[in-house]
């Protein structure tokens, strides 16, 4: 319930006196969320094709990209089949699209969100599946997915936090004055699959890929026990790169967080004075709302 703006001045020391000159006090708008493609204006399998463009670092053809009405997307009617099948391994197979108002800062922006629909027949670890952020001079920003994602067949919405992109690893400074990927100066986003064997294949299904500007919640629960029983009294800590949460088991030994960042990397780690416990420290990359 704001309602007024003041700007305020207090003597530190006795006769203080400075001039100070203001202009254009405003609320500055968040940005908008930017729509990267959610697949429904494309005529035919060529329309998409010319504008989700395929590069391969080598060996045959591994990846062909389709227009897909059958597997009921969460929003529309269409979403993009990524239709793998990888004969050699190690060779990766991209599709890029370019961002169609240009480029964009992404530090402006919390994730880049979309949805997944992975499949149960694929061999589990054998596809690795890697979203990329390219700048204007081709560099690029990396987020592996974890692999458990990908043999999931049920629509998930993924959320990969900006903040959690590295530096891909083929074009860094390797200690030299060479710029990494510039990110204010984003331009094309990539979706790339590799084999980790030979004779891979999967089909992926993508919808509805965005750039978001809010962040958005994840939540953690779980419960300890000893021997079968409950055990109160736990702290439980979600330690992420720039922050440490921490929860305590209740009576039922239950403990739960409720918002965590979805995208980011967390690990879980219990604690009470004399135990040792098993597992002793969780890994988590929050990619769903719910764990």
């Amino acid at each position: 319930d704001i309602t007024a703006v003041g700007l305020m001045v207090v003597g530190q020391e006795d006769n203080q006196a400075a001039t100070f000159y203001v202009d254009d006090v405003q609320f500055a708008a968040l940005p908008q969320n930017i729509a990267v493609d959610n697949f429904e204006d494309y005529a035919d399998d060529l329309a998409l094709q010319e504008t989700w463009t395929y590069t391969k670092a080598g060996g045959p053809d591994g990846m062909f990209v389709y227009i897909d009405k059958t597997v009921s997307p969460p929003q529309g009617t269409s979403c993009m089949l990524m239709d793998v099948s990888m004969p050699e391994k190690w060779w990766y197979n991209t599709v890029r699209k370019t961002l169609a108002d240009g480029a964009i800062d992404i530090s402006k922006f919390v994730s880049l969100d979309f949805w997944l629909y992975g499949d149960a027949a694929m061999t589990p670890g054998g596809i690795t599946f890697v979203a990329f952020l390219y700048d204007s001079q081709g560099r690029a920003l990396r987020f592996a997915l974890p692999a458990e994602y990908l043999s999931n067949p049920a629509w998930q919405k993924i959320t990969l936090a900006l903040a959690s992109f590295s530096q891909e690893e083929w074009d860094t400074g390797y200690g030299t004055d060479t710029p990494d990927a510039n990110p204010q100066d984003i331009t094309t986003v990539g979706l790339m699959v590799v084999g980790n064997e030979d004779n891979q294949a999967a089909k992926f299904y993508i919808d509805d890929i965005q750039f978001a500007c809010k962040g958005v919640t994840a939540a953690v629960s779980g419960a300890i026990t000893e021997n079968g029983a409950p055990l109160a009294g736990v702290t439980v800590y979600a330690i992420e790169q720039n922050s440490i949460t921490t929860a305590t088991s209740d009576a039922d030994g239950l403990y739960a967080f409720n918002d965590l960042l979805q995208g980011k990397q967390y690990r879980f780690l219990p604690v009470k004075t004399t135990y040792d416990f098993t597992p002793g420290a969780v890994i988590l990359t929050l990619l769903n709302t719910a764990y």
